[in-house]
């Protein structure tokens, strides 16, 4: 390394590292699902930082990605009979690229409100975000208001954004979910060839059908609800 000028000459490239103890256990903090408790004071006041409010409401209630949503367009959602279909056109894996369905009145409240606001097919659903962050990421900026927040709300640092995902699924697979079916409506492989390679994925029947099922306690969605109606209430 030293003959190539990628260091200096007779330094040491590894001064500094550490060798990991076989065995030795990782200090990094593993993550999971929200309690009933941490999600009432999650929710129990309305954070000011634009569209942040609207994004957990829709994270809890479709366990999107927090950049699925972010890129949402007014295109890429369909009104059905019971609620909302949305296509994620833009996800970090090709399974990812799905049709995700919002039946909950509270999510889909949300997304009639924002369909009223933005006009231009094309436009985002979430106009007020910017890109941000070394990949321009349109969630970089509010993915760093919710940790504030949640730290705020007097949360440990165990969840984050991504364990409202881990909480619908744990929610749809308590709830008998098929694996297959609540793959596809997370976005995950199924780990099986008729569903990852032979299947055209599933009907929006099938989608509406999995979101029926994402609903929770009643002292939870007493708090969504409150949640969910100060913006109902602010004056235009």
């Amino acid at each position: 390394m030293g003959e190539q000028l990628i260091v200096p000459r007779n330094a040491n490239p590894w001064h500094g590292f550490r060798l990991k103890k076989k065995g030795a256990k990782s200090t990094t903090v593993k993550k999971r699902g929200y309690t009933d408790a941490e999600l009432v004071a999650l929710f129990g006041e309305r954070p000011a930082y634009h569209a942040l409010a609207d994004l957990m409401l829709l994270g809890l209630y479709t366990g999107a990605r927090l950049d699925e949503l972010c890129n949402i367009r007014r295109q890429d959602v369909r009104e059905a009979q019971e609620g909302y279909l949305l296509r994620i056109e833009k996800s970090k894996t090709e399974a990812g690229v799905r049709t995700i369905a919002v039946c909950h009145s509270l999510p889909a409240s949300v997304i009639q409100r924002r369909l009223d606001m933005q006009r231009d097919a094309a436009g985002s659903l979430f106009e007020e975000l910017k890109p941000g962050g070394y990949d321009g990421k349109l969630s970089w900026a509010v993915s760093k208001a919710f940790g504030r927040w949640r730290t705020k709300r007097g949360l440990i640092g165990e969840t984050d954004f991504h364990s409202f995902r881990r909480t619908v699924i744990t929610l749809l697979e308590n709830r008998r979910v098929t694996p297959s079916h609540l793959a596809s409506f997370v976005g995950h492989e199924g780990g099986n060839l008729a569903h990852d390679v032979y299947s055209d994925g599933p009907w929006d029947a099938t989608v509406l059908a999995v979101a029926k099922g994402i609903h929770y306690s009643e002292v939870v969605e007493m708090a969504l609800s409150v949640f969910a109606s100060v913006e109902s209430n602010r004056p235009e």
